[in-house]
């Protein structure tokens, strides 16, 4: 490996770099809901906690909805 090239702006630029580190999948703070005590569910595909939600964020705890990647990713 040489660099990494990219557009930005509309220009081409190269960084160059010996060494390149991917991460794929992101796991979302979930420490709110946890202190709050909503149910949380193991999600397999994630291997992570998420609060459990209904198909309009609505958590196990009374008006607290959760919306986003803390809803869960996928």
């Amino acid at each position: 490996m040489e660099g990494v090239s990219f557009e930005n702006g509309g220009r081409r630029r190269t960084l160059r770099a010996s060494l390149l580190f991917l991460h794929e999948g992101v796991i979302p703070n979930n420490q709110i809901t946890a202190s709050l005590r909503c149910k949380h569910l193991w999600d397999i595909a994630q291997m992570a906690w998420r609060p459990q939600t209904d198909e309009w964020g609505s958590t196990t705890v009374d008006l607290v909805a959760v919306a986003g990647d803390g809803a869960g990713i996928g």
